[in-house]
């Protein structure tokens, strides 16, 4: 079979040769098409020697929107099934629209030689249907070449920014079939820095950052950056294609008034150690035992924030008139809670201007009720690891002296930590199995007084008739 094709080639080598050259001529003319015809076919319109964008679609209306840089000898093609298919144009209402004068019909097309632009243009099919195209120019709101300007909006003078220039920032107006003013959509390209936060190092880092806008009242507003930052205007989303040669213009420096703070707190002499901001979950538990010493970290966005103020409030009495467990002036304090109740932390952080104040979410937290709670029996040599010690189970004691004595009333051992216990033994030395007596006085963070007594035992192999009552730490 293969000795079959190569004999059937060789025999008719012009008809192969032929073909190669057929196929090598119809791509060099496709690729000369492609490269060097400049018009583009857009729904039934196209620009011949001008540049060109479509610009936006109003589907309502059926509306076609193009973007035209002019140039000496342009054309528009408007896609007609005949010469009978009226051309018509409009200002402002296409009620108002009068025939085109001057335009030509060629193969399927409604010819307009330099027509003018900002304005409408309707082929009309028949039978009430009709086409609608609207040609912008381009040249009618160019790039702004002047200064720019940056400033702090007058309204919100630490969170707006007001970029301006001398001759504004400005679309094109179009008006759709029944008269609605619309504005072809145009995003100025603004390179600026800011600080960024980082959860991982718990620090702002500078970085350049890239933000399209859409003109406002002429001017180009913005949230205010987190650092001292200049602002670049390097184009918009068609300096490319009409003005790729532009030059980007540079603002004057605006000194950061926008405050971001974030917050982190940990429970001394625990591990857990995570960053708070909005709702998300933090490193401090709802709910505490007292005392318990609470460590508070701020970070903001420096040098914007100069003044970091910590407030410690019961919950429900958060206003400034509000008796305050703390005050502190910082970045960062300790404070240890030593009360029952609710209780809202929060920082206030304020800006070098001396106007511009922001206040962190708030952080409640709950010191529960007291609770006091002991043992009767322990066997601390009997089976190792498991009910060794003699302690208390409790929660929120902020005050505490426990001893423990034998038969004869002789002391043998003493504490003033609820946390710690008795390991059975005296001078270090292992005591008898049997009864033991207990005197404990503490208070709790609600007030409450404890004052108990009674005894314990100390179980061996053998004591399997006494159940040692269990207690939950």
């Amino acid at each position: 079979m293969a000795r079959s094709r190569t004999i059937s080639v060789l025999k008719f080598p012009h008809i192969v040769c032929a073909f190669s050259m057929t196929k090598k001529l119809l791509f060099a003319i496709l690729l000369f098409l492609l490269t060097s015809i400049p018009f583009q076919l857009l729904a039934g319109i196209a620009v011949v020697g001008a540049k060109h964008v479509k610009a936006s679609t109003d589907s309502k209306f059926r509306l076609e929107c193009m973007l035209i840089q002019p140039e000496a000898g342009f054309s528009v093609r408007l896609e007609a099934a005949s010469p009978t298919a009226l051309l018509k144009k409009y200002h402002i209402r296409a009620t108002d629209a009068e025939v085109v004068e001057g335009a030509t019909y060629s193969n399927g097309a409604w010819v307009l030689q330099e027509p003018e632009l900002n304005c409408g243009y309707i082929v009309e099919k028949g039978q009430g249907l009709s086409e609608y195209y609207w040609l912008a120019d381009y040249s009618s709101s160019p790039l702004p070449q002047g200064e720019l300007y940056a400033a702090y909006s007058p309204d919100s003078p630490c969170d707006r920014i007001i970029l301006s220039t001398k001759g504004g920032f400005s679309s094109w107006t179009y008006y759709s079939p029944d008269g609605t003013a619309g504005q072809l959509t145009r995003e100025f390209q603004i390179r600026y820095f800011n600080a960024l936060f980082s959860e991982e190092d718990f620090a702002f880092k500078i970085q350049e950052k890239e933000e399209q806008l859409v003109p406002q009242e002429n001017t180009l507003q913005m949230l205010a950056p987190l650092a001292d930052t200049s602002f670049r205007l390097i184009g918009d989303k068609y300096s490319a294609i009409f003005e790729p040669n532009f030059k980007s213009i540079e603002s004057n420096m605006i000194p950061s008034q926008r405050i971001e703070v974030y917050t982190r707190y940990k429970v001394l002499g625990t591990s857990e150690n995570k960053t708070s901001e909005g709702s998300r979950e933090d490193g401090l538990p709802s709910a505490l035992s007292a005392p318990v010493s609470v460590k508070m970290e701020a970070v903001a966005n420096e040098p914007a924030a100069q003044r970091y103020i910590w407030r410690i409030l019961p919950a429900g009495n958060e206003s400034e008139e509000g008796t305050p467990l703390l005050i502190f002036t910082g970045k960062e304090c300790e404070f240890t809670f030593d009360k029952a109740g609710s209780f809202v932390l929060f920082v206030e952080v304020g800006a070098r201007n001396g106007s511009c104040l922001l206040q962190s979410d708030k952080k409640t937290i709950t010191i529960g009720a007291s609770r006091l709670e002991v043992p009767n029996a322990f066997s601390p040599f009997s089976s190792p690891g498991i009910n060794d010690t003699f302690r208390v189970a409790h929660n929120s004691i902020v005050s505490f002296q426990g001893a423990i004595f034998n038969e004869w009333g002789n002391k043998l051992y003493e504490w003033k930590d609820p946390n710690e216990g008795w390991d059975g033994t005296f001078r270090g030395k292992p005591v008898d199995t049997g009864v033991y007596y207990y005197i404990i006085h503490a208070k709790g963070a609600d007030g409450k007084e404890y004052n108990l007594n009674g005894h314990i035992n100390i179980l061996g192999y053998g004591d399997v008739g006494i159940a040692p009552n269990p207690v939950t730490p």
